[in-house]
């Protein structure tokens, strides 16, 4: 099973859609991301290749938590290590999604 690392980028990117979601929404709609990212994160310990590569970046997976938010991630086969890059707004244009 692969440890998983939350980059720093991640940590803010993700409190910032928790954010975002809490004032336009609700709470229980926070819960349920929570949930659906919790889940995410324990495959992933167990199935690293779960999402697909980027074109762009082949070293980087995308995986969709939902029709707004998606995960980039990489991983570190040497340290057996699970790294969250970042969380990205699919509504928003970004690099990742070129």
């Amino acid at each position: 099973m692969y440890k998983v690392v939350w980059s720093e980028t991640a940590k803010l990117t993700y409190q910032q859609i928790q954010s975002f979601v809490l004032q336009n929404w609700s709470i229980q709609i926070v819960i349920r991301l929570d949930k659906d990212v919790e889940d995410l994160v324990k495959n992933l310990r167990i199935h690293q290749r779960l999402c697909p590569s980027l074109n762009d970046y082949p070293n980087l997976r995308k995986c969709f938590i939902n029709k707004q938010t998606a995960l980039i991630y990489s991983i570190d086969e040497s340290n057996k290590t699970i790294r969250l890059v970042t969380f990205v707004d699919n509504r928003m244009d970004h690099p990742f999604f070129n």
